[in-house]
């Protein structure tokens, strides 16, 4: 990979994907890895033959990545109070990063309810590539989905879309999946929220998002089916990674971010809720294009991936509403409040999981925008935290590490 070139040649999936693409929108744009960047960004350049550039950031692969294992996690033990928890070790880490020693505590909190080990973003992004050399069908769709979205905002994508998207026929997917989701997050005045710019029901966003869930949709399905002649299409599995996408995006605009209201997360769940009912309508059309003598097939996934996605989208609003009344509280402390906070609320057997977890974060900054001072100010404060003048091997096996005057 080098000068940011994403290496993938030679690799079946990339061949085809790079076909599909080019066949359909005319032109494979150039995509460049980007090393430091924490979000996928697409490059336009004037000129008629210019080609548009897609920079891939491979820490926004790997919170993908990451955040696709949470909600999974999440939804084996069926627990809000899950998401939450988990909720707590990403966002801090951002926090962390972006000077914000509030993190700590979030993280701290994380720690009383479980154990976590760190992974750097680049060992998660070259798990991911290794998948798709190796043609796992699962890393694949996770590598090439945020892709093809990206790929899916050009202008030439968005006119590949069914008439009714761009008509006014998609006003009503607002109304419908409004009665589908009121059960869940109660009244909502979706209609203003249309011509609001900051709200992620704005009609022009909406509309862009849909289109490129669409375009990603179907690019992935084919790609999944002709990567290889002699590998099985898992059709359950990868009904599954797609449905997690807009999951996903709700997770992160709910949970992921600094301060969210319950009027925003409403927003974001009906936004989401707009996005399932035409991704799902996508999925159930191209699946059957693909596998003219499964229709039955196709359908019963179609009805095991509503059971899915509606179990999901009630654990992130059930989870969200709890982590907005954590976080709020947890980042109005002050930075002697978050040191306090750590050393009363993690216990002896703790400490040494959690020092060693928030090291790797400061160990992990490339790219963002923490200041060196606080980096190294950071650490030593996280030392001080704990000692390592005594450790005390229990019959277990637990190693405890005192704090310093304690036992």
């Amino acid at each position: 990979m080098a000068d940011g070139q994403v290496n993938l040649s030679g690799i079946p999936a990339y061949e085809t994907f790079v076909r599909l693409v080019t066949q359909n929108i005319g032109v494979m744009p150039e995509i460049k890895l980007d090393e430091n960047g924490t979000a996928h960004r697409i490059q336009i350049f004037d000129g008629p033959d210019a080609i548009p550039r897609v920079l891939f950031s491979k820490r926004a692969l790997a919170r993908y990545k990451c955040c696709k294992d949470v909600l999974g996690y999440v939804l084996g033990k069926k627990s809000p109070e899950s998401l939450c928890n988990m909720a707590c070790l990403l966002l801090g880490k951002d926090l962390l990063l972006n000077n914000r020693f509030a993190g700590a505590a979030l993280i701290a909190h994380a720690f009383t309810k479980l154990r976590s080990k760190y992974t750097c973003d680049s060992e998660v992004f070259d798990y991911m590539l290794a998948g798709v050399r190796e043609d796992n069908q699962a890393a694949t769709i996770n590598f090439f989905h945020p892709l093809a979205h990206e790929i899916g905002h050009l202008e030439r994508a968005q006119a590949l879309a069914p008439a009714p998207i761009h008509s006014d026929k998609f006003l009503d997917t607002y109304r419908i999946n409004y009665d589908a989701i009121w059960p869940i997050v109660g009244d909502l005045d979706y209609q203003a929220c249309q011509k609001d710019e900051q709200s992620p029901l704005y009609l022009p966003l909406l509309r862009e998002e849909v289109i490129s869930d669409w375009f990603a949709v179907n690019a992935v399905m084919y790609l999944v089916c002709h990567r290889t002649r002699d590998r099985k299409f898992e059709m359950t599995e990868a009904f599954a990674s797609l449905v997690m996408f807009p999951l996903i995006a709700a997770f992160e605009e709910t949970c992921l971010k600094e301060w969210r209201s319950t009027r925003f997360t409403q927003q974001v769940l009906l936004a989401t809720q707009c996005r399932f009912s035409i991704l799902i309508d996508s999925m159930r059309a191209t699946g059957k294009k693909l596998f003219p003598n499964h229709h039955a097939d196709v359908d019963e996934s179609m009805r095991d991936m509503n059971t899915l996605y509606d179990e999901a989208l009630r654990i992130i609003w059930q989870g969200a509403v709890q982590f907005m009344s954590l976080s709020g509280d947890l980042m109005k402390l002050t930075d002697f409040e978050v040191a306090e906070y750590i050393r009363k609320e993690t216990h002896k057997e703790q400490w040494f999981d959690l020092h060693s977890y928030l090291a790797a974060i400061l160990d992990d900054s490339k790219g963002y925008p923490i200041f060196e001072s606080n980096r190294a100010a950071l650490r030593k404060a996280f030392d001080t935290m704990i000692t390592f003048e005594a450790l005390v091997i229990m019959d277990n096996g637990v190693v405890i590490i005192p704090k310093k005057g304690g036992s």
